[in-house]
């Protein structure tokens, strides 16, 4: 029969089993051995906390250390008390050398063991097979050298086949103690903690006592006599409250490390608040600095209490409140809004919260010394977990200088206009003269006429009558175009009126008519019937064509061949647009000349300045339009401009 001797060496001989000495257990020293191995266990598993949270390679040695001793120590202790549980008809004594260094195997795999599967993440399968086959190796290992530390007075043989299956009980139950101990989430760490140490201290025990049912013991004549000086009792309990010391001790210092830890991770995580808040304190002086700097103020409105649960100082003082007396009630806010905004915004507002939306502001707010600032205002909606409204957050911009600053480049706009206008005219001095002589001229003629009739004999009345009314007709015209010029001279501020653009255009081409009739140029109007009505100022419209029209007689008199034509027409276009143009039979645009056209201060002309045709296209923009030039076919060029229609007229 195959057996494995007190060394593993194997071994045939022919032992009857029937003649083996009978073992005897002592059941409270059994239920020792398995509470010391749970101790150990647990121990060694509140150490491994230690170990993944160390932060120095020498604090994670020295933890991984103390479980290795801990557990190690469990192990050897238990496996004596659970020998000294076993009694045999027959002496038993230990080597001393061999006991003490049957230690070392448990306590070099458990410590391996614990530092390869106690980190931050969690263990994969692959890191706790590993550690689970160190355990359990280590376990199976400390076993079986303690007993052959042990001097029986028999003769030892072992089971192959027990012997592979208690180290396969030791690795298969460490494998499930470290799944359980290192799997994670978990909602209970310490239920996880004692539920592995229970497992782990069956695995221990549950390995001695399938390896002590792996050992048989055969009388063996002539041994030496082997007594002990201690009680197997007394012994246990030594070893016990040994084991127990050690595990205790380790706790107590678990504990201390554990709350060293905790002192040392508040101290980083107060000086992480101090920095934090001083960051904090630091962002909100400089968003405080930089909202003064640019004129925002931002603000929350709280919806369920109508008033404002946030108002920083540039905000507050938008509105003339000091930010040093608190925050202002909801009336007082709206009391500061001027009276003639105050309806329309507060519709506003309301319909914001209704619809749960975004919404935009331009509003003034008065001060109580009189000043007005004007205020432009976003605003978000914040919705909490169930979509509900719960407040506005949003911004509100000081826009009292750049209104101004508009306004005082508008003026100087009409007033760079104005002077464009009054130079154009000055351009049709003696186009404008001859419009003017000719009323003027055939006033004196009906006037001559009307006297020869009335010193006829008798008077012919009904002559006088008809030549009175002609030079009522020629006084009416050269009123008309003075006033025409009148219009297109007087500085006065932009209106927005209904118009005709095919009226205005025939106002210009009657003043330009003189001025293309000296320069050889054919004027041709195709104007479309049914156009819609626009709204805009009369007299910068006619300005921009006005300045067309000149701009293309100038280009075309300088036209030694071919004919010198002028065709302005009207259409309308897409979407709900007038569109105008002017084309001309001049020399052209050159392709570079096209993209610098509408800049200011340049000009193709030798003595212009260079700003009327950047002017007609701030006038055409400011009207909701387009101003744009292309070549013309076959020559020459073409500026069109687009004008929206009215609301009401645009369909």
């Amino acid at each position: 029969m195959l057996n494995l001797d007190w060394h593993f060496f194997p071994v045939f001989d022919g032992l009857d089993p029937a003649t083996a000495y009978p073992g005897i257990y002592n059941v409270g020293l059994v239920a020792t051995s398995v509470a010391i191995a749970i101790l150990a266990a647990f121990v060694a598993f509140s150490i491994s906390g230690r170990i993944a949270a160390a932060t120095t390679r020498w604090a994670r040695y020295a933890w991984a250390s103390a479980g290795a001793i801990s557990m190690g120590g469990g192990i050897w202790s238990m496996h004596f008390v659970g020998m000294l549980a076993f009694s045999l008809p027959c002496g038993i004594a230990y080597d001393p050398v061999g006991t003490v260094l049957s230690m070392i195997p448990g306590m070099m795999a458990s410590g391996i063991a614990l530092a390869a599967i106690s980190t931050p993440d969690e263990p994969g399968l692959s890191r706790r097979s590993v550690s689970a086959l160190l355990m359990g190796g280590g376990i199976a290992a400390m076993h079986y050298s303690g007993m052959a530390a042990m001097r029986p007075e028999a003769l030892l043989r072992y089971n192959p086949a027990l012997v592979a299956i208690s180290v396969v009980v030791a690795v298969v139950l460490a494998f499930v103690s470290l799944s359980i101990r290192f799997h994670r989430p978990r909602s209970s760490p310490m239920a996880a903690t004692l539920i592995a140490a229970s497992v782990m201290g069956c695995a221990v025990a549950g390995m001695h006592y399938t390896a002590m049912q792996a050992s048989t013991f055969f009388p063996l004549p002539g041994a030496p006599t082997y007594s002990m000086a201690l009680s197997p009792t007394l012994l246990a309990l030594l070893i016990t409250i040994f084991t127990v010391l050690i595990a205790v001790s380790t706790l107590v210092a678990t504990f201390a490390g554990r709350q060293n830890e905790l002192a040392l991770s508040l101290s980083g995580e107060i000086s992480r608040r101090k920095r934090i808040e001083e960051d904090l304190r630091r962002s909100e002086a400089y968003l405080a600095e930089a909202q003064r700097l640019s004129h925002t103020g931002s603000w929350a409105f709280n919806v369920a209490t109508r008033q404002f649960i946030h108002s920083s100082e540039e905000h507050h003082r938008l509105f003339g409140f000091d930010p040093r007396e608190g925050m202002p009630g909801w009336e007082e806010w709206i009391r500061r809004l001027h009276p003639e905004d105050r309806e329309r915004t507060m519709a506003t507002v309301e319909q914001g919260i209704c619809e749960r939306a975004d919404f935009e502001l331009d509003y003034r707010a008065t001060h109580p010394d009189g000043t007005i600032k004007y205020i432009y205002a976003l605003s978000h909606p914040v919705l909490n977990s169930s979509g509900d409204l719960v407040e506005f957050v949003g911004t509100s911009i000081d826009m009292t200088e750049r209104r101004r600053a508009e306004e005082a480049r508008l003026d100087a706009q009409n007033q760079l206009a104005h002077a464009n206008r009054v130079t154009a005219m000055g351009q049709l001095a003696a186009s404008i003269a001859h419009e003017v002589n000719q009323p003027i001229a055939a006033t004196v003629t009906n006037a001559q006429a009307a006297l020869r009739w009335l010193d006829r004999r008798p008077p012919d009345l009904e002559e006088v009558r008809q030549t009175l009314a002609r030079i009522a007709k020629d006084g009416n015209r050269a009123a008309e175009v003075i006033d025409e010029i009148r219009a297109l001279i007087k500085k006065a501020p932009p209106r927005r009126d209904c118009l005709e653009i095919n009226g205005a255009i025939r106002e210009v081409i009657g003043l330009t008519r003189g001025e293309a009739v000296k320069n050889g140029v054919s004027v041709h109007a195709e104007l479309a019937e049914g156009l819609p009505i626009i709204q805009g100022d009369r007299v910068q419209l006619q300005q921009v064509i006005l300045n067309l029209v000149i701009n293309s007689v100038e280009v075309m008199s300088g036209v030694g061949e071919g004919a010198r034509e002028l065709l302005i027409s009207t259409g309308k276009a897409e979407p709900d647009s007038v569109l105008v143009a002017v084309r001309d039979s001049g020399p052209g645009l050159a392709p570079a000349t096209l993209e610098r056209l509408f800049e200011s201060f340049y000009t193709t002309k030798p003595g212009g300045l260079g700003l009327g045709l950047s002017i007609c296209r701030s006038i055409i923009e400011a009207h909701g339009g387009r101003l744009w030039a292309c070549a013309n076919v076959p020559r020459g060029a073409v500026f069109q401009f687009t004008m929206p229609a009215h609301a009401d007229t645009g369909s």
